[in-house]
Parts: C-alpha cells; structure tokens; sequence
C-alpha cells in the first residue's frame, strides 16, 4: 500500500494543532494549487521567471498543508530554473506534476471525509 502524499501530522502541527484551521489550509490549497503545475508547465517555454515564483510558491504552499515530497520537488524544480537547466526542469515538471495530482487527491478525499463526519479527528481512523 503506498504512504500517503500528506502527513497529517505534520499539516497539524504547522496548523498550530488547529483541525479547524488546518483543513481550512488543505481547501485553500485544493482551491488555489489545482492549477499551479498546469501554470508552471506553461511558463516553462517562455517565462521562467514566472516559473520560479510559481515553484517557490508551491514549496511552502505544500508544505504548510504537509505534502513534503510534493514541497521537495518543487524546491528541486525551483533550483533548476534559477540554474536555467530546462533539460532537468521539463523532467522535473513532469514528476511534480504526478505528484501533485496524489496530493490533489489524497486532500479531496480528506476533506470529503471530514465533511461527512464533520470531526477533523476521524482523519485517524
């Protein structure tokens, strides 16, 4: 069974403990970042500067809401960009992007689930 793309753990401790806070995080995320690796693709050819700050973005955007592979990568994308190694960005882009869609998922998912239990702790069972 693979890990899970999010550490609820560690969302909630960046949330100050706060369920109600962190799954507010996870919405404005899901609501915010569905399209960033659409975006960062985009700006690729043509506005890497655009690229960098998209990527930047992601790293901490990610890793408040605990998606830490998906906050590497896009710290790993970000470098290669400043670096203006294309060849390396494209394939990261790629890898971001299927990592992304795990997160995507994985937070729908949860917060389809708190909506029906309403109680941020059933997270665990």
């Amino acid at each position: 069974m693979p890990t899970s793309p999010i550490c609820i753990d560690t969302g909630l401790r960046r949330s100050l403990g706060k369920p109600e806070l962190y799954f507010r995080f996870l919405r404005i995320f899901l609501d915010d970042q569905k399209d960033v690796c659409r975006q960062i693709t985009a700006a690729l050819n043509n506005d890497l500067p655009t690229a960098i700050v998209l990527a930047h973005g992601l790293v901490s955007r990610a890793g408040l809401v605990g998606a830490i592979a998906l906050s590497e990568l896009a710290s790993t994308l970000e470098e290669a960009l400043r670096d203006a190694a294309l060849e390396r960005a494209m394939t990261l882009a790629l890898a971001l992007t299927e990592e992304h869609a795990r997160v995507i998922d994985t937070i729908g998912a949860h917060l389809a689930q708190q909506a029906i239990t309403s109680r941020p702790g059933d997270l665990y069972e």
